[in-house]
C-alpha cells in the first residue's frame, strides 16, 4: 500500500509539474504588467541579471512602439521546464520563450522576448520600417524558380556583406569537389591564419582537417582561418570564376576577392587601404601582392576596428540582396547532399519559425556598420525561398538585433505567402 500511494504521489507531482510552465505565464504577465514583483516569479540570478527597472524600462519600451501589452496566447510546451507563448500588444505581438526551475517552487530561470510581428503586418509596412534605418538597407524575399519577388526593397543595390561573402566560398569548393579536384573527406592543414570570429585560429600551427571540417565551420561559425584556408585551396581566381558565373550583377565590387586576413590588414593600414580604395582590379590585385599580411596582423591594436565603420564602402565584400539569392538558389540546385546539410547547422531562426518550414539554412555576416542576414527555406508546400537582407552604415555602427527582428518579420512573410 505504501507504494501505491508514493507511486500516486510521484504520478501527481510529475502531473503537476507538467503544467508548471503554463501556469508560469500567467504570472510572467502580471510581472511585466507590473501587478506581481518580479522577485515573486523570477529565480534570483535572473532578477539579478535583470533588476525589475530593467524590465520595467524594457516593457516601457515595448509599449510605446506597439500600444499596452493586453495579455498572452498560444501557449506552447518545449518541456516540463520549457515553454513559449505570445505576449499580445495592442498593435502587435511578440514570441516570448521562458524556463522554469526543475523543482518547487518552479521559479523563472529564464525569459526571452523575440521580434515584434506588427498585427497585419505586409510587405509595404516592412519596406517602410527598412527606409527609417540610417544608412543603406534593402532586402528580397524571392520564392526560387520564379520571377517576381514576393517583396523586395533596393533588391538590386550593392552592399557589403561581410562574411555572407563565404557562400561563393562554399559555391567555389562544390565547384572542385563535383569536378574531382577536391574531396570532402581530404585532410588538409591549416596554413592561412587569420583572426577571429571563429576558432581555428587558435588551434596548433599545421593541424591537419578535413575539408568537410572546414567547411561547416566556415559556414555555422564563420570561421575566418577555416575560410582562409579553403580559398588558398581552392584558388582566389577559381572563386573569382564562380563569382562571375553565380550570375553576380556586378563583380569588380566584389573581386579581387579578399581573404579574411587582407581584408582586416587593409583596415589595420591606412596608407594601404587610402591605396586600395583608390586603385582599379588590376591595382588591387598588385596591392593584395605586396602586402605583409602576417606583420600586420601580428603587431595590430586589435581595438582599432571596434566602435566606427573602417572603410566599408571600400574594404569589404559586395553583394546585392538579388546576388546572395543567386548564389543560394545556386547552391540549393547542386545535387551533394552536404551542401544543404552544412548550410543548416547553424539556421539561425525562431524555433516555432523553424517548425514552419522543412528546411532552413543560413548565412550572415556583419562588422562595425556593416549587417547581413539571409536564409534559404522550403516550405512544407515544397517551394524554396530565399530571403536576403542588408544594411550598411558608413558613419555608425548598426543595430543587428533591429535588422533581425525586420528579418523575422520577412520570415514570417515567406512561411505564409501565397
Amino acid at each position: 500500500m505504501r507504494l501505491l500511494i508514493a507511486a500516486a504521489l510521484a504520478m501527481i507531482g510529475t502531473a503537476a509539474q507538467a503544467q508548471m510552465p503554463e501556469q508560469r505565464v500567467a504570472d510572467i504577465l502580471a510581472t511585466l504588467q507590473a501587478k506581481t514583483d518580479p522577485v515573486a516569479v523570477f529565480a534570483p540570478p535572473f532578477v539579478a541579471a535583470v533588476p525589475p527597472a530593467q524590465l520595467a524600462v524594457l516593457v516601457a519600451q515595448l509599449e510605446r512602439e506597439n500600444g499596452r501589452l493586453l495579455g498572452t496566447e498560444d501557449f506552447r510546451s518545449e518541456s516540463p521546464t520549457r515553454g513559449q507563448f505570445n505576449l499580445r500588444f495592442e498593435r502587435a505581438t511578440a514570441v516570448a520563450i521562458f524556463s522554469i526551475e526543475a523543482a518547487a517552487p518552479y521559479r523563472v530561470t529564464g525569459l526571452r522576448i523575440g521580434a515584434v510581428s506588427p498585427l497585419g503586418d505586409s510587405a509595404a509596412r516592412i519596406a517602410a520600417d527598412f527606409a527609417a534605418l540610417p544608412g543603406r538597407s534593402g532586402f528580397v524575399v524571392q520564392r526560387l524558380g520564379q520571377t517576381a519577388p514576393i517583396a523586395a526593397s533596393n533588391a538590386d543595390a550593392q552592399f557589403a556583406v561581410g562574411s555572407t561573402f563565404k557562400l561563393w566560398v562554399l559555391d567555389a569548393l562544390v565547384e572542385e569537389i563535383a569536378a574531382g579536384r577536391h574531396r570532402w573527406d581530404e585532410v588538409v592543414r591549416l596554413n592561412a591564419r587569420s583572426l577571429p570570429s571563429g576558432i581555428t585560429q587558435d588551434w596548433p600551427p599545421d593541424a591537419p582537417v578535413t575539408v568537410e571540417t572546414l567547411t561547416t565551420l566556415m559556414i555555422s561559425m564563420s570561421d575566418n582561418t577555416a575560410t582562409d584556408t579553403l580559398i588558398r585551396l581552392i584558388g582566389r581566381e577559381r572563386v573569382a570564376a564562380r563569382v562571375r558565373a553565380s550570375g553576380h550583377a556586378d563583380p569588380s565590387r566584389m573581386l579581387p576577392l579578399l581573404t579574411t586576413a587582407e581584408a582586416f590588414a587593409l583596415k589595420f593600414s591606412p596608407a594601404s587601404r587610402e591605396a586600395y580604395a583608390r586603385a582599379d582590379d588590376a591595382g588591387q590585385a598588385r596591392i593584395l601582392a605586396s602586402l605583409d599580411t602576417d606583420r600586420l596582423l601580428a603587431t595590430a591594436d586589435l581595438t582599432a576596428l571596434d566602435g566606427l565603420p573602417t572603410a566599408i564602402d571600400s574594404i569589404e565584400w559586395f553583394a546585392s540582396p538579388e546576388d546572395v539569392a543567386r548564389v543560394l538558389d545556386g547552391l540549393r540546385r547542386r545535387r551533394d547532399p552536404r551542401v544543404l546539410q552544412i548550410l543548416g547547422v547553424a539556421p539561425t531562426m525562431a524555433k516555432d519559425l523553424r517548425e514552419r518550414f522543412a528546411y532552413v539554412g543560413y548565412k550572415g555576416g556583419s562588422e562595425a556598420g556593416v549587417v547581413s542576414l539571409s536564409w534559404l527555406v522550403q516550405r512544407k508546400s515544397g517551394d524554396w525561398i530565399v530571403v536576403a537582407a542588408s544594411w550598411n552604415d558608413p558613419a555608425a555602427a548598426v543595430d543587428t538585433q533591429r535588422l533581425a527582428g525586420l528579418a523575422e518579420r520577412l520570415l514570417r512573410l515567406a512561411a505564409s505567402a501565397d
